[in-house]
């Protein structure tokens, strides 16, 4: 049923607001989920979320008396129902491997949380409470779409670069994500008007004028074509646009 060649590392059966479900835990860290009939063991609306890049461990916990399920990961996450819908709440920390609920009189309604160096207690705040995180680009967005078959954001971005004497090239005044993302792609650009493209965070960019009619110093406009995970915010890799195809440097027709 889950098909590929990756194998399952947690399986879990878990009820959320008089639903059962079955989740199980895949070693690349993705999840598939079903919805389950626990009288005839029928599994259905199969749904796929990616959590991480390494293997899960699915662990249940209370909190607020309500059931949730927590995903030890690269990438740990809090899994629970909102209007018989699975939520995934992402854990401001980087790593946990292993978690077990504790309830004493110095930790009431807390969670120990370990990973290969630490040992961390804790408490779940309100699930539900909305947690904004601010994702660095240091260049303009333009554009933003998201793709549910893929789970990424594609950003279109705008960032001004300059000229600068015994430098080989344009030398970007601040490091923007388009060219400090640790996976990047590069491709030639075809575009009339357009110079050659640099990599991005999982994207590619075009410059408006090739590099032999730029003035020393003067300041010049790239655009740039992210495409980041909805998990992680990193770059995906190997990200391909089609520079071939006619567009404004402006993008407005995005």
């Amino acid at each position: 049923m889950l098909g590929g060649e990756i194998i399952p590392r947690s399986i879990l059966m878990a009820s959320f607001e008089g639903t059962s479900y079955l989740l199980c835990a895949l070693g690349d860290g993705s999840l598939f989920y079903f919805q389950l009939d626990p009288e005839t063991g029928h599994l259905s609306e199969k749904k796929k979320v990616t959590l991480g890049t390494q293997p899960t461990i699915l662990k249940t916990f209370r909190s607020m008396s309500t059931s949730n399920v927590f995903a030890c990961s690269d990438r740990p996450t809090v899994i629970y129902s909102s209007n018989h819908k699975l939520v995934f709440s992402n854990v401001n920390l980087k790593e946990v491997n292993h978690m077990c609920p504790l309830n004493s009189d110095g930790y009431p309604d807390s969670l120990a949380l370990a990973n290969d160096t630490t040992l961390m207690i804790g408490t779940i705040d309100e699930i539900q409470k909305l947690h904004i995180r601010t994702i660095p680009l240091r260049e303009t967005p333009r554009r933003i779409a998201y793709q549910e078959a893929t789970q990424t954001f594609g950003i279109i971005s705008c960032r001004l670069d300059n000229w600068e004497r015994n430098l080989p090239g344009m030398e970007a005044l601040l490091p923007p994500a388009s060219l400090t993302a640790l996976n990047t792609s590069q491709a030639t650009s075809k575009l009339p008007g357009l110079g050659s493209t640099a990599g991005g965070a999982g994207g590619t960019s075009a410059g408006a004028n090739s590099s032999g009619d730029q003035a020393l110093g003067e300041e010049q406009e790239i655009f740039s074509l992210l495409i980041l995970r909805q998990s992680t915010f990193e770059g995906v890799p190997d990200s391909v646009m089609d520079v071939t195809q006619e567009l404004s440097p402006s993008f407005n027709a995005v």
